[in-house]
């Protein structure tokens, strides 16, 4: 068996029967505008020729190289938007604070009051006191 049978990255065998099937070479040229060693040079990672190494990639570590690539320009803006973020409050925190800045929590949490039931019919009183004004009758009280 050869080195080149297996994916580098998750060492899955890449042949059915017999034939190399769902694989990519990662130093050759494809089609594509740039092959997947020059993708991984882009995101950071620079591969080198071996004969101990495979020269083949599965089609699912291609997959998630395509995320990666995808989801790290995602990334990097979420670490410069913090980094100005953490300057910003560095340079507010130098100067003092005014109180009308502060936000304060509400004092308690607004709950609805309690329904009584009637002990009657165990409802809640609305439909009683429908019926006693329709007969001209005074509403419960609660």
């Amino acid at each position: 068996m050869s080195v080149d049978e297996w994916c580098r990255f998750c060492h899955k065998y890449l042949k059915t029967l017999g034939i190399f099937s769902h694989s990519t070479l990662i130093f050759g040229v494809t089609g594509k505008a740039k092959t997947v060693f020059h993708r991984l040079v882009d995101l950071g990672l620079t591969l080198r020729k071996s004969p101990e190494r495979s020269m083949r990639s599965c089609r699912n570590c291609i997959t998630l190289l395509s995320r990666i690539e995808r989801d790290l320009a995602v990334f990097r803006k979420w670490e410069v938007q913090e980094k100005q973020a953490d300057s910003n409050e560095g340079a507010s925190a130098s100067t003092t604070a005014d109180e009308g800045d502060l936000e304060t929590a509400p004092s308690k949490t607004y709950r609805a009051p309690k329904k009584a039931s009637c002990g009657v019919c165990r409802c809640f009183v609305l439909h009683h006191n429908r019926a006693k004004a329709q007969q001209g009758g005074q509403p419960w009280q609660l």
